[in-house]
């Protein structure tokens, strides 16, 4: 802890994990941002809603994965994205072995996440 002593709403901390599943590069982005801002919930809300997906699109890691992900090699997982994640919000089993090269590959750049079956991360 810093020298201010700081107190975020509970609420604001476990929107933070739902919205980042712990993903700890946006939760340090997030946390900025609550530093900058009231630390009421409902100014987070307000503030989430209006202004961080800019904010997010701006940081240097998520146009990293922007750029990853638009690149002609990443092509066949954004269809298999599309195509199997998007359209659900289920769990999927992936098979194929062709599909879950493509899926370990999403997993490594943190648009999914593993957990017994594949599901969408919500940092994207």
């Amino acid at each position: 802890m810093n020298d201010r002593d700081l107190k975020i709403d509970d609420q604001i901390i476990d929107d933070i994990y739902k919205l980042t599943n712990g993903y700890a590069d946006l939760v340090n982005l997030c946390g900025r941002v609550v530093d900058a801002i009231s630390r009421k919930y409902s100014e987070w809300i307000l503030y989430k809603i209006n202004n961080l997906g800019m904010e997010i699109s701006n940081y240097a890691t998520f146009m990293k994965l922007i750029k990853s992900l638009k690149s002609d090699d990443a092509r066949d997982a954004m269809n298999l994205l599309h195509m199997k994640f998007f359209s659900s919000l289920d769990t999927e089993k992936i098979t194929d072995c062709n599909e879950f090269s493509l899926v370990k590959f999403l997993i490594s750049e943190g648009v999914l996440i593993y957990e017994g079956d594949f599901q969408n991360s919500k940092t994207f």
